[in-house]
């Protein structure tokens, strides 16, 4: 214990991985002690001389640097090292002075411990510190020559060869003292550099294993999800007594809260990780609006207060970005404006300019609720907080909305900002530039199909057999007993003869061995995986010439990637879990669609 006391103290460890912080407080240990060494030895140059004439000023000359010894016991007791590198620093600059101004102005030897006096600045303050200390030298210099005529020689009866032996020894010093210094805080930076490289790969390896766990517990809470929120729904379509349809209202409803928690959870671990990518496809800013103005009045109509659009009709139609996570951002805004208003009104306006090729939009979603106080207008958008905080508070939620809303607003180069006055309402006003679409050829492929196959693939078979007289067959890839009894209740059996296959080897040769129209497609299975089952077929398909059957993912891998996977190994379309009647149904709906659209096409 002593002994790593003393090792301690005279090689300050490292503290939170602070390398700098060690670097420069051992660096200043070092130098300190070497000073207060070659100070002492310089006081005793010509002693016996010197006393005789100057007894005071050269006893101080002499005991003057053993002052920088004090300086381990301030760095091992001080918080700061800085506070003590300008004790140094200043100290060690009057004494640097003060012997050329009592005896040889430039002439002085001791101005030649001035240079790596700027060195010194920059090791222990940093480079600023550093540019100004040279400055303050230069300035020295400069005085101390305009001053040369009366600054008196001292005892010193100046030659070539004095001159000479102050160089060799004020140059050797000053190079000991300089490479000691630097090595020092060399080695220090390398070591970090080191630990940074090897923090940086626990990181990745720390920040990979994360996403690794997110997604494999989005999989795992979403799948019991999709049957507790897919039998409340199936639930509610029998027949119940008002208080059984307020059991399964309640059901879904706290389903659904918790779902949106759980997104909330997912989209800022993925922002704060730097793995969440926007999209940039065109899409048609007036129907995006209108979609959550349908939204939301109902909502607004059961609260009893008003919802109202205030749409710019001269904006753009057309413009370029990721519709699906602006619409989050209203979605968040909209609805906490809602949940924070009981009476009066909730106004969402859209406006802006165009300026060339960019249009700068302004969307401002205003309410007439509890409003917010001031002092807590600047901790809104933190994680966790809410304007009611305490245990009292009557409004439910999280407090990631309004924090990953204007984590997505940064990413999209745009601005979240909020005005409140408190109980009279706020406004949040998201500000941000989209790029223009002048191709309408391009905007025409974006609204329509959206899943048109690849060149390399083949295009949709035509069904050889007439959709109309026998009911479509659909091929479910499921291996959770609950999701199957989901989709047994969802699916209409009168439009519909649904086949199960328990896991993607079961899946393959079922396909292999019967006739499908629609194959909905797990991606977590036993034995074999959606996205291998999936290639299986495409395989088997180009095999044997056989029509091209739409394949859709229907997982609980909630993650963007997760999507993209699945349509570039050959999926045609993707449905995430939960999902409800309505999902299903316009998907279904959808692909049965576009088989008789390509039938009447051939």
């Amino acid at each position: 214990m002593a002994n790593s006391a003393v090792k301690d103290f005279f090689w300050p460890p490292v503290v939170q991985g602070d390398y700098l912080d060690a670097a420069r407080k051992r660096c200043l240990l070092v130098i300190s002690i070497a000073v207060a060494v070659v100070g002492l030895f310089s006081g005793l140059i010509g002693f016996e001389n010197a006393f005789a004439l100057y007894p005071v000023q050269t006893l101080i000359a002499v005991l003057s640097p053993l002052v920088f010894l004090i300086c381990p016991f301030l760095i091992a007791r001080a918080d700061n090292v800085r506070n003590v590198a300008w004790f140094f620093l200043i100290y060690s600059y009057m004494g640097l002075v003060s012997v050329p101004l009592i005896a040889g102005g430039l002439f002085s030897y001791s101005n030649f411990y001035m240079l790596p006096w700027v060195v010194m600045a920059t090791l222990f303050l940093g480079w600023k510190q550093g540019i100004g200390a040279a400055f303050v030298i230069f300035g020295t210099y400069m005085t101390l020559h305009l001053m040369r005529g009366s600054i008196p020689v001292g005892v010193y009866e100046i030659s070539r060869d004095m001159i000479s032996n102050w160089l060799l020894w004020g140059l050797s010093l000053t190079l000991i003292m300089l490479t000691t210094g630097a090595a020092i805080f060399q080695r220090e930076m390398e070591r970090a550099a080191v630990k940074l490289s090897e923090a940086r790969i626990e990181a990745e390896t720390a920040n990979k294993a994360k996403s690794d766990f997110l997604a494999r517990m989005s999989h795992e809470i979403r799948t019991p999800m999709n049957g507790v929120l897919g039998m409340a729904e199936m639930l509610d379509t029998t027949e119940l007594t008002d208080q059984q349809r307020l059991y399964a209202k309640t059901i879904s409803t706290s389903g659904q809260s918790l779902l949106t928690i759980i997104n909330d959870i997912l989209d800022l671990s993925k922002i704060e990780a730097g793995h969440l990518p926007l999209e940039c496809k065109p899409f048609e800013l007036k129907h995006c609006i209108d979609d959550l103005a349908v939204q939301f009045e109902l909502s607004a109509a059961q609260k009893q207060i008003g919802f109202h659009v205030d749409y710019d009709d001269t904006l753009p139609t057309q413009i370029t970005g990721d519709a699906g996570r602006l619409r989050q951002i209203l979605i968040n805004l909209i609805g906490n404006a809602l949940k924070f208003t009981e009476e009066g009104q909730v106004t969402l306006s859209v406006n802006g300019s165009t300026s060339g090729t960019m249009a700068d939009l302004i969307f401002t979603i205003s309410d007439t609720g509890i409003g917010i106080p001031a002092e807590k207008l600047g901790e809104i958008f933190h994680k966790f907080e809410q304007v009611e905080g305490s245990l009292t508070r009557r409004f439910d939620g999280a407090g990631l909305g309004l924090a990953i809303s204007r984590q997505l607003a940064h990413a999209m180069g745009g601005t979240l900002s909020v005005r409140s006055n408190f109980g009279e309402g706020c406004t949040f006003s998201f500000e941000a530039r989209f790029p223009l679409v002048h191709d309408t050829a391009a905007m025409a492929g974006e609204t329509g199909r959206s899943n048109v196959p690849k060149p390399s693939q083949p295009a949709l078979g035509k069904s050889n057999i007439d959709l109309q007289t026998r009911r479509p067959r659909i091929l479910a890839a499921e291996d959770n007993e609950i999701n199957r009894l989901v989709l047994d209740a969802m699916i209409d059996k009168d439009k519909y003869e649904l086949v199960y296959a328990e896991d993607g080897l079961e899946a393959l040769n079922a396909f292999k061995t019967s006739s499908f129209d629609i194959v909905l497609m797990d991606m977590s299975m036993p034995r074999m995986d959606g996205l291998l089952a999936t290639k299986e077929i495409r395989q088997f398909e180009l095999e044997n010439n056989l029509e091209r059957k739409p394949i859709i993912c229907l997982t609980a891998h909630a993650f963007r990637d997760q999507r993209d996977k699945s349509l570039a190994n050959g999926m045609d379309d993707y449905l995430s879990k939960p999902v409800s009647k309505g999902r299903i149904d316009s998907m279904l709906e959808k692909w049965i669609k576009t088989a008789e659209s390509d039938r009447n096409v051939a």
